[in-house]
């Protein structure tokens, strides 16, 4: 048997971080440390997140989300700027350098496109076309939760967690976590 290995792999689902706050924070860096910073960010968030999920982080801090499998909506927000930093554009991207920051974006943006439709038959109907589509685990998961926020689908409790709302529930489980972490101090 003849097995080959190849280093040209890509995963099937990668998000694109793009925009001026990557030339600015390559442009400012300060030593080798932060221009090879700035190179993990950008690998981190192409292994994470759906292939057609394009954020754009401007050197301003204004952040774009858009992704044309659900449409022409773009969600944008404002991430603060710490100008005192050594590299502020550095600082900015550092908000896309774990799983949790690209799922962050791809959550909003779900959250954005339910908001503003019109209503709950719409909502629904695009649910439905949206989790049909191919995409990847987490980018699934990200939009059951803003479904389920938005009250399209039915949440479901969490286990060993019994609360009346989703704020008691989200208390409940935090002090499950404390817990946990304490052994850990």
């Amino acid at each position: 048997m003849d097995l080959k290995v190849s280093n040209n792999y890509k995963p099937a689902f990668t998000a694109q971080l793009r925009g001026t706050a990557i030339r600015s924070a390559l442009r400012n860096a300060k030593d080798g440390f932060q221009i090879g910073e700035v190179s993990e960010i950008l690998n981190r968030a192409s292994e994470m997140g759906d292939s057609a999920t394009i954020i754009n982080c401007g050197a301003d801090g204004t952040v774009t989300v858009s992704n044309d499998k659900f449409g022409i909506s773009t969600y944008k927000y404002k991430l603060k700027k710490y100008e005192q930093s050594d590299n502020p554009a550095l600082d900015l991207l550092r908000n896309f350098s774990s799983e949790n920051g690209i799922l962050k974006t791809e959550y909003n943006l779900f959250n954005y496109i339910f908001e503003h439709s019109k209503s709950m038959v719409s909502k629904k109907s695009k649910y439905k076309f949206y989790s049909s589509l191919p995409l990847s685990g987490t980018t699934k998961g990200m939009l059951d939760s803003a479904a389920k926020k938005q009250g399209i689908i039915p949440a479901t409790p969490m286990p060993g967690i019994e609360a009346k709302t989703p704020e008691e529930e989200l208390e409940k489980f935090k002090s499950i976590i404390l817990k946990n972490f304490e052994h850990y101090v």
